[in-house]
């Protein structure tokens, strides 16, 4: 069935794929409340918003909210508007924004590289972690990604493949976008400086192309799409003799330049707490970065400018945020559509290499091993084991990571023979698509205050008004009144 599946049409893969695609990001959706820390503020505003009528700036409580721009929380109050339900709204800005980004990744790849290369790029990007995780988050960063891979592909259409100046106004326009979305979607400009070295150095590999001061049409869609918002946001608090709307016309203009996510409240990292991160959130990608670093070097030495491209600007995004006093793993997803699409090359040929089976048939062992060994520690232990780790765990949580283990070692063994190195990529799909269904609704009372509301509004009875000191948004998104 396998090799049936790998010798059909293009169109027929693409299909499969896409087909894959929204079946596994779309898993567990509409089965859980947003969870703590970032999601109930969101959803929080979001439905304040549209029910409220009032969509320029968002509102948290009684206070304007300028953490960061609201473009996400648009996206969420519309689809709250539209379906009604809070459990759906929230979720899927990221779930689309993603499905957005595979198509994005996959075209790239096919334009430079053949639709079977744009296939594996992204497939890859469907394969990594931090895609998969953040995909499934109603979180802004989603929609970030989004809209600064779209930028990219967007510089990449114009400075690789076609002289079109009107991919210069789309990148415009996505970075505007991308800032309104989480203040830091002008990294796609990074990419610029490795182009610029590039010219600098008389590449002859690279298309003619006017100079960089000559790209005035992106800076000034850029300019457009931020201006729409922030001109009528600034006039609205400017008069207003209101304290709360003083402090948020104040961090306004820094929020929008990224200081909220460039200057996070946190415990300063090392300069390698990101690069340290990547390797881990960007699995299985890394693992195959010991057989990809001599084809890089290669493709470097021969001038190769999408790689140069891709390669610089991974390297000068994780460099950016790694000087940064607050570093956080979520900085790193903008990087991880690039990542997929530098590892698809040659990745076709790669993958089959006795080595790299191996490698990954052994690894999906091991996963499958320290699944089965949890959950039969979880079921030796007993009781024992919830007064060790959290007296509230749904003990189906773990008979579902028996099961992903018990499927983890089925699939290695179906695999065992010549498709070995497709054994990691199945369990990837098979296990989110059973954490999605299965798994968020057994945590959800878990990561909510559902159950605890539900008794406090019994105690009081549903006459009486409930007070809270130092409240939470996610106390105030479940309850009755």
């Amino acid at each position: 069935m396998l090799n049936r599946i790998l010798n059909l049409a293009d169109h027929r893969q693409n299909q499969i794929l896409a087909v894959i695609a929204v079946v596994v990001l779309s898993a567990g959706l509409g089965l859980r409340d947003p969870w703590p820390p970032d999601e109930p503020a969101l959803a929080l505003m979001a439905k304040q918003m549209a029910e409220s009528g009032e969509w320029l700036i968002p509102f948290l409580g009684d206070l304007p909210f300028a953490g960061h721009p609201p473009f996400a929380i648009w996206l969420m109050a519309a689809f709250y508007s539209v379906t009604g339900v809070l459990r759906l709204a929230f979720i899927l800005p990221s779930l689309l924004a993603s499905l957005g980004t595979l198509w994005v990744v996959y075209d790239l790849g096919k334009r430079l590289w053949g639709s079977r290369t744009g296939r594996i790029a992204a497939t890859a990007l469907l394969c990594t972690f931090q895609f998969m995780l953040q995909a499934h988050k109603g979180q802004v960063d989603a929609v970030l990604m989004f809209w600064t891979t779209l930028g990219l592909y967007a510089l990449f259409r114009y400075n690789l493949i076609e002289k079109s100046r009107r991919w210069l106004q789309v990148a415009g326009a996505c970075i505007g976008f991308g800032v309104l979305t989480k203040g830091v979607g002008y990294l796609p400009l990074l990419v610029l400086l490795p182009y610029a070295w590039m010219r600098h150095q008389g590449w002859h590999t690279l298309p003619e192309r006017p100079a960089i001061r000559y790209w005035w049409p992106g800076l000034a869609s850029a300019m457009a799409m931020i201006l729409a918002w922030i001109v009528p946001a600034l006039a609205f608090v400017s008069g207003a003799d209101d304290l709360a709307l003083d402090q948020f016309r104040r961090e306004l203009l820094i929020n929008l330049a990224g200081g909220a996510d460039l200057f996070l409240d946190e415990p300063t990292h090392a300069w390698w707490y990101l690069p340290a991160q990547s390797l881990v959130l960007w699995l299985p990608l890394t693992l195959l970065l010991p057989w990809k670093l001599a084809i890089w070097r290669e493709r470097l030495r021969a001038k190769d400018p999408a790689i140069t491209l891709l390669l610089g600007y991974i390297i000068l995004l994780i460099g950016f945020f790694s000087v940064l006093p607050g570093k956080h793993g979520v900085q790193l997803l903008p990087a991880v559509p690039a990542a997929a699409l530098l590892i698809a090359p040659y990745l076709g040929g790669l993958w089959w290499r006795p080595g790299v089976q191996r490698f990954s048939w052994a690894l999906l062992l091991l996963v499958a091993a320290a699944l089965i060994a949890a959950a039969g520690v979880a079921g030796w232990l007993g009781g024992e084991i919830h007064s060790s780790i959290r007296d509230d765990v749904p003990r189906g949580i773990w008979v579902l990571t028996g099961i992903l283990g018990a499927v983890a070692t089925t699939v290695a063994v179906v695999v065992a023979g010549r498709w070995r190195a497709l054994g990691l990529p199945i369990f990837f799909f098979l296990g989110w698509f059973l954490i999605g269904w299965f798994g968020y609704p057994g945590l959800n009372d878990l990561r909510t205050p559902r159950t605890l509301m539900a008794h406090v509004a019994e105690r009081i009875g549903p006459d009486a008004e409930l007070g809270m000191v130092g409240w939470k948004e996610q106390f105030v998104l479940v309850a009755d009144r």
